[in-house]
């Protein structure tokens, strides 16, 4: 399966688009991750009641408090409440932000930052380096240059 997803076309289809500073997460086994979190820079939309859903345990780093975050309505019906927005469950759309002199966000799984196949990583587009951190492998993509790309698309 290939998802050859973009970041114009995220952007584009979410709801909400920006930084995202984490308070507190508390772990739902039916629906993912409740994140409790400020809003630091809004490209797009906003974030209702401070709370949304990552929906991939592998999207978060123990204790890591900055993330980029492209967000949608949540489809989860029923179980979940569906009028929070949430992070994607086949792709990653919630990236932690690391301070490495610069600042980069981290892609560990199918992405944007992805290359054709959707699922390996190499040091071109946006992905400048590689990496592991907390024992997982992880491509790093500069933030200005992703910052810079998301408003051309405004």
């Amino acid at each position: 399966m290939s998802l050859n997803i973009s970041l114009k076309t995220l952007v584009n289809t979410s709801d909400f688009t920006g930084v995202v500073e984490v308070i507190d997460v508390k772990k739902d086994d039916k629906c993912g991750y409740l994140i409790t979190a400020n809003s630091l820079k809004s490209f797009k939309g906003e974030i209702v009641n401070s709370h949304f859903w990552v929906r991939n345990k592998n999207d978060l780093i123990k204790n890591h408090k900055k993330y980029f975050a492209i967000l949608k309505r949540s489809q989860m019906r029923g179980i979940c409440n569906q009028n929070l927005l949430s992070s994607g469950k086949r792709y990653q759309t919630f990236f932690p932000i690391k301070d490495m002199g610069e600042l980069y966000i981290l892609a560990n799984r199918g992405s944007f930052m992805a290359s054709s196949d959707s699922i390996s990583y190499y040091p071109v587009g946006y992905v400048k380096i590689i990496q592991v951190v907390d024992q997982r492998i992880y491509a790093f993509g500069k933030w200005k240059e992703i910052e810079d790309a998301i408003l051309k698309f405004q």
